[in-house]
C-alpha cells in the first residue's frame, strides 16, 4: 500500500509539467493578440519551456544527491506554483511571459528526473518496466487532456484561465507531496545531517557547474546512442504535433481549437497502450534473463524487440501523417499515423528511461542526461517546425524525419550487438565514469 501511494503521488506530480506544455497550445493565437506580437515570438515561449525541462533536471538530480529527493520536490513545486501565479497576474509583456515560462519549466521539471529515481528506490529490476510505464502514464495523460481543457478554458474564460487551472493543479500536487511522499532513498537519510554542515563551505559556482559533469556519461558509446535515439524521437513527436496543429487549423480543414485539441487523443492513446504493454514485455524479458543467469542482470536486456518494433512504426507513422496532409486526405486518416507514432515513441522512451536507471543502479543522473538531450532537441523542433515544413513541404519533411529516426534506432541495434566489445574496454568503464561525477 505504501508503494502504491508513493507511486500514485509521483504519477500525479508527473502530470503538471507536460500539462503546462500542452495546455497553452490552443491559446497560441489568443496570446499573440493579447501581447500584440507574432506567432513566432509565442512559439519561443514554448521552446524556452522545453529548454528548461532539459537543463534543470541536472540540478535537481545533483541537489537530490546531497539533500534528498523530498526537499527538492517541495521546493520545486512551490516555485512552480509561484510561476503559474505570476503568469496570471504579472506578465505585462511577451518577454516577461517568456521569462516566467522558462522558470516555470525549470521548477516543473524535477519530477521528470526524480520521479523515476523514487520508483527505482521502491521496486526491484524485474518490476520496474511496468511501474515506470505506469509512472509515464501520468505525463502521457497531459497531451491527451491538456489541449482539450485548454481549448475549453480559452473559449469561455480567456487564455489566462489556463494558468489559473495550472496553479490549482500545482497546489494540489504540493499538498499531496507534503502529506504522502516520504524520502525514498534510505542512504540519503543518513547522509543529510553530514552534508548540511558542509554545504555552507562550498562556493556557489560549484552548484552551478557541477551538475553539468553528467555529460561525461556520453563518453560511454551506448549512453550516447540511446540518448541520441530518445532525443530524435522526442523531436519528431513535437514536429508531428506542430504539423498536426498547423495543418488542421488551415485550409481545407479549418478546425477550431477545440477540435484540434481532440485530434491529439490518438497519439496519447498510443502512448498509454505502449506504456502498459511495453513495460510488461520488458519485465518478462528481465525476469527470464535473471533466471537464466543466476540473478545477474544486464540493463541492455531492456533494449530488445521493442526497439525493433519502434524502428518500423516510427517512419510509417510520421510518413502517413505527411502524405495525408500533402494531399488533403480526410482528417481521420492522418490520425492513424499519429497513433502509430505514439506507440513507437513510448516504446523507445520508456525502455531507454528504464535502461538508464538500471545502468546506474537507480541513480537519476542518467535520466537527467537523457532529459537534457531530449528537451534541447524538442526545443529546436518548436523553433524550426513551421519554417522547415513550409520550406521542404510537409511530405518531404516527414520523409527526412523518417530517415533520421531509422538511422538512430538502427545504431542502437548495432551497438547492442557489439556490447561485449565496449564492456571489455577499460576506457568505457561506466563505474569509473560515474566516479568523476
Amino acid at each position: 500500500m505504501t508503494k502504491s501511494i508513493i507511486l500514485s503521488v509521483c504519477t500525479l506530480a508527473s502530470i503538471c509539467s507536460p500539462f503546462q506544455t500542452s495546455i497553452i497550445l490552443p491559446a497560441m493565437s489568443e496570446i499573440t493578440k493579447h501581447y500584440n506580437t507574432t506567432l513566432s515570438k509565442v512559439n519561443t515561449s514554448v521552446g524556452v519551456y522545453l529548454l528548461a525541462l532539459g537543463i534543470f533536471p541536472m540540478y535537481h538530480s545533483f541537489l537530490s544527491d546531497r539533500f534528498g529527493k523530498r526537499p527538492i520536490y517541495i521546493f520545486a513545486f512551490a516555485g512552480f506554483s509561484l510561476m503559474c501565479l505570476l503568469a496570471c497576474v504579472a506578465c505585462p509583456t511577451i518577454d516577461a511571459f517568456i521569462g516566467i515560462r522558462f522558470l516555470c519549466g525549470g521548477f516543473g521539471s524535477c519530477v521528470q528526473t526524480l520521479g523515476i529515481g523514487s520508483v527505482a528506490d521502491l521496486y526491484d529490476e524485474e518490476e520496474r518496466g511496468f511501474v515506470i510505464g505506469i509512472f509515464y502514464i501520468g505525463s502521457l495523460i497531459a497531451p491527451l487532456a491538456a489541449p482539450v481543457i485548454g481549448a475549453i478554458l480559452c473559449d469561455f474564460l480567456g487564455w489566462k484561465s489556463t494558468q489559473w487551472f495550472m496553479l490549482g493543479m500545482a497546489l494540489v500536487v504540493l499538498v499531496c507531496i507534503i502529506l504522502f511522499l516520504p524520502e525514498t532513498n534510505s542512504y540519503q537519510n543518513q547522509k543529510n545531517e553530514q552534508e548540511t554542515q558542509k554545504v555552507f563551505n562550498i562556493y556557489i559556482f560549484s552548484y552551478i557547474l557541477s551538475p553539468w559533469r553528467i555529460v561525461i556519461l556520453l563518453y560511454y558509446p551506448l549512453f550516447l546512442i540511446v540518448c541520441l535515439c530518445a532525443s530524435v524521437t522526442s523531436a519528431i513527436v513535437y514536429y508531428s504535433n506542430m504539423i498536426l496543429e498547423n495543418s488542421l487549423a488551415s485550409f481545407p480543414y479549418n478546425f477550431k481549437p477545440l477540435y484540434t485539441g481532440l485530434c491529439y487523443i490518438p497519439i496519447s492513446a498510443g502512448y498509454i497502450l505502449a506504456a502498459i504493454i511495453g513495460g510488461k514485455y520488458i519485465d518478462k524479458k528481465v525476469k527470464k534473463y535473471k533466471e537464466q543467469n543466476k540473478g545477474a542482470l544486464s540493463p541492455q536486456v531492456r533494449l530488445s524487440y521493442n526497439i525493433l518494433v519502434a524502428t518500423i512504426l516510427t517512419p510509417i507513422g510520421i510518413s502517413i501523417q505527411g502524405w495525408c496532409f500533402k494531399y488533403n486526405v480526410i482528417w481521420p486518416v492522418p490520425l492513424i499515423g499519429t497513433f502509430l507514432l505514439g506507440i513507437s515513441a513510448m516504446l523507445i522512451m520508456g525502455s531507454i528511461a528504464t535502461y538508464l536507471t538500471d545502468e546506474l543502479n537507480g541513480s537519476s543522473k542518467g535520466v537527467a542526461l537523457n532529459n537534457l538531450c531530449r528537451q534541447v532537441c524538442s526545443a529546436i523542433a518548436c523553433f524550426t517546425a513551421k519554417r522547415a515544413s513550409t520550406s521542404l513541404g510537409v511530405w518531404y519533411f516527414t520523409v527526412l524525419l523518417s530517415a533520421v529516426v531509422l538511422i538512430s534506432c538502427v545504431l542502437i541495434i548495432i551497438i547492442k550487438r557489439k556490447k561485449e566489445y565496449f564492456n571489455n574496454k577499460k576506457q568505457y568503464d561506466l563505474i569509473e565514469l560515474c566516479k568523476q561525477l
